[in-house]
């Protein structure tokens, strides 16, 4: 298939036997980009061909590239979802050919002025503390937070660290997971069609002359679509090929839905905040298709949260259809599920309640003992002055904050928030009901997974950095 889209069937043989492949390939492009980068980068900057601020958040201080963050991104896809994934897929291609990725930084950062300049809080010294007039189903993959827009104008200061260009930095690949050969071969058609109708070098609004550097690969996409004929289900279709082989090389999966729209997501702040957290489990928060349908999600834990101050918040669940984690804590969690029969056999049943939750206790507590309740009720969510253990810390880039947040262990981030559109693909039949209630079973009763009252809960708040006069509009 043409566009680096590979069919596979279900079984995990033929993924094996792609990967080395795949991988050579990745190191060849890796070379010739770093062989012919280390030639071009520095008379490009100097040059000015990289315009405002956004030359600063390119590259880190004594580095010619920024180090690459490497992601598998899992999606179950019903044929409803086919045009939404297509989109997705052929968005994320677009990162890392021509100068796009310069035109969707400036873009991710575009109403950070809006934003910073909002009503001011005196109590929390804050920009944007008070009325939140910028709405995320307007703005979608331009709404920006206080992390990000600080991070813009951020040169020497905390550090001296720079804000990575993210849309270069984040090397995003796919596998999809569909249900038949025709639907897998329709989705291979729609990913080519929508490839070929983004338009790869514009920048503000005119095309850009292409030079050889401008035309470079920076990354190719590898699009890896499975048949699941055998058995759609979602979850067993984790288990059953997000293996160690196939995430070899990589630092995070992320399981997202099909009807989770990837286009609405600030990609650049998302993983900006990924890379300050470094959380072993997050999610983006959610909302819905509409603002009259503004909910997207049962948990309102993992809601998108109006007060622009607040950042992210440790939680008890980071619910299935939008999680991404650490490959390492992964593959932990699936090595506990794969030696347990009835649980095996309850997942290829269609079994999923209480595995979001399990996941958040093995990052906090390695499965071990009881899991706890926050000490933050969620009707309680709301930006605290003070800071503690049992209120908030401040989300910012600075070595004396940074070991206080890193690490955590089921993290949304509030302001940067993924649409969902809610298709309601599979209807849940008897057996995925008992399937459901057997899982819970297992998580509740032999490994201490909290009870549902405490899904409502929060361990920890992670609210923006006060703007020091001398930040402000700096640039």
């Amino acid at each position: 298939m043409s566009g680096g889209v590979t069919l596979n069937s279900g079984t995990p043989y033929c993924i094996v036997q792609i990967v080395p492949r795949m991988r050579r390939r990745r190191l060849l492009l890796r070379f010739v980009f770093g062989c012919l980068t280390a030639i071009t980068l520095s008379s490009s900057l100097s040059a000015g061909n990289i315009s405002g601020d956004t030359s600063n958040a390119l590259r880190s201080p004594g580095s010619a590239l920024p180090s690459s963050t490497r992601v598998l991104i899992v999606r179950p896809v019903s044929p409803s979802e086919t045009t939404t994934v297509a989109g997705d897929v052929a968005y994320v291609k677009s990162f890392y050919s021509g100068r796009r990725h310069v035109s969707l930084l400036e873009r991710s950062m575009s109403r950070c002025d809006e934003l910073m300049n909002s009503t001011k809080d005196d109590a929390s010294g804050i920009s944007g503390g008070g009325n939140n007039f910028l709405s995320p189903y307007e703005l979608g993959d331009a709404f920006p937070n206080h992390l990000l827009c600080i991070s813009r104008n951020d040169r020497a200061r905390r550090g001296g660290r720079r804000m990575e260009n993210n849309f270069l930095a984040v090397e995003a690949d796919f596998m999809l997971f569909a249900r038949s050969r025709d639907h897998a071969a329709e989705l291979s058609a729609k990913i080519d069609e929508a490839t070929a109708a983004v338009p790869l070098d514009t920048l503000n609004g005119t095309i850009t002359s292409r030079s050889r550097h401008d035309q470079l690969l920076r990354h190719e996409v590898d699009v890896n679509i499975i048949d699941v004929s055998a058995n759609p289900r979602k979850v067993y279709n984790w288990v059953h090929h997000a293996i160690p082989a196939r995430l070899d090389g990589y630092d995070y999966v992320w399981f997202i839905d099909g009807d989770i729209v990837l286009m609405s997501l600030n990609w650049q702040a998302y993983f900006h905040q990924v890379n300050v957290m470094r959380p072993k489990i997050c999610s983006a928060s959610i909302i819905g298709e509409s603002p009259e349908k503004k909910a997207g999600t049962y948990w309102t834990t993992l809601r998108y949260q109006s007060d622009p101050r607040l950042l992210a918040g440790e939680v008890t669940i980071s619910e299935l259809g939008y999680t991404m984690l650490e490959v390492s804590t992964w593959l932990r969690y699936r090595e506990i599920l794969v030696n347990e029969t009835e649980v095996m056999r309850n997942i290829s049943l269609g079994g999923e309640n209480c595995f979001d939750m399990g996941w958040c206790h093995l990052a906090k507590n390695d499965m071990v003992g009881r899991q706890e309740r926050g000490p933050i009720l969620d009707r309680d969510i709301e930006y605290v002055a003070s800071h503690g253990e049992n209120s908030s810390h401040v989300m910012e880039v600075n070595d004396s904050t940074e070991g206080a947040i890193r690490g955590r262990s089921c993290v949304v981030f509030y302001q940067t928030p993924l649409q969902h559109v809610n298709k309601k693909s599979f209807v849940h039949d008897d057996a995925q009901i008992e399937a459901s209630k057997g899982l819970c079973q297992f998580f509740r009763g032999q490994k201490g997974v909290i009870g549902a009252g405490g899904l409502w809960t929060v361990h920890q708040l992670f609210v923006a950095p006060k703007e020091g006069p001398a930040m402000k509009n700096d640039k």
